[in-house]
């Protein structure tokens, strides 16, 4: 008889109580699954994803819709008719111009100017394109503007002021310092403190005729004007038919000279037409008609007492 073997307590339990096995799906992913969510970790992957393919889709559509013609006519006609409500509206618009610091001459002139570009709207109304098509104009050194309520365009003007009046032909030209045209004058009484010039070419020397006249100041009582003669030189022009004609070259000097003889001599108080200074060295004076008719008669008395 062989002996018996002991019996494991544990192995006769389970043999006689056996463990049943669970019937729950394992939890981790398949390997597929795990592909998929490492690929999904990808940054380049997740920007395809959640960027590109909308905006390819996005696209997509965008060019199926463009490219039929009535398509883009039809929202071409859409935007314009929307922005046209919109600049049309009252709250927007310019109707009213308001000026400053501009004489009534040159306010004229701006008003024909912007009267074209208005009523505007201040949604397209280019201020900086009207402020350079104002400061082009000659007479019109800088500007601002501004758009106030109530659909008034304010204009501050710096206006270039008028250093001398030139009379060309039947014109009358307002001039700068630097003999540039500003405007036609209405009359010389409108402007009774400038110098006039007149002749041709008398707008390209308006520093010299500036000169003289500066030089003259003894004589602005009666001085009229200056006259440019063959665009070569200057005649003053004086009350009571008087005319001082000065030489080509040093015009100035010779007109100190001459306003030296008016002060010692009284040359331009007496019966004189003309001083003429052409020839500096050979200066001659022209008498009046009556100064001659005296002279006449007073020679053969002269010539008698003499003989």
């Amino acid at each position: 008889m062989q002996p018996m073997k002991p019996i494991n307590t544990w192995q006769s339990q389970a043999a006689r109580n056996p463990i049943p096995r669970s019937t729950a799906l394992d939890p981790a992913p398949t390997r597929m699954e795990y592909k998929v969510q490492r690929l999904w970790l990808t940054p380049l992957i997740r920007a395809i994803v959640r960027k590109g393919v909308p905006a390819f889709a996005l696209g997509f559509f965008a060019l199926a819709y463009f490219s039929d013609q009535d398509n883009v006519q039809s929202l071409n006609t859409a935007m314009m008719s929307a922005r046209q409500t919109v600049e049309t509206r009252p709250e927007y618009a310019i109707s009213t111009l308001q000026f400053e610091g501009a004489s009534a001459a040159l306010q004229a002139e701006l008003q024909a100017e912007l009267e074209t570009d208005l009523p505007a709207s201040t949604l397209t109304f280019d201020l900086d394109g009207v402020r350079a098509e104002l400061e082009a104009m000659p007479a019109v050194e800088s500007t601002i503007l501004r758009v106030l309520p109530g659909g008034v365009l304010s204009v501050a003007v710096q206006e270039v002021p008028p250093t001398l009046l030139w009379r060309s032909g039947n014109d009358l030209i307002l001039l700068t310092k630097d003999g540039t045209a500003l405007r036609n004058a209405t009359a010389r009484r409108d402007y009774p403190d400038l110098p006039l010039v007149a002749g041709l070419g008398a707008d390209a020397h308006t520093a010299e005729a500036l000169a003289i006249y500066t030089e003259a100041r003894p004589l602005h009582g009666a001085l009229r004007g200056l006259v440019r003669v063959g665009d070569r030189r200057w005649d003053l022009v004086l009350a009571g038919d008087q005319k001082i004609a000065l030489p080509e070259e040093n015009p100035i000097q010779a007109l100190r000279q001459i306003l030296v003889l008016a002060q010692t001599k009284d040359l331009l108080r007496r019966d004189v037409t003309l001083v003429d200074y052409r020839a500096p060295r050979r200066p001659t004076v022209r008498l009046s008609t009556g100064a001659m008719e005296v002279v006449r008669t007073q020679q053969p008395a002269a010539e008698n007492r003499n003989n």
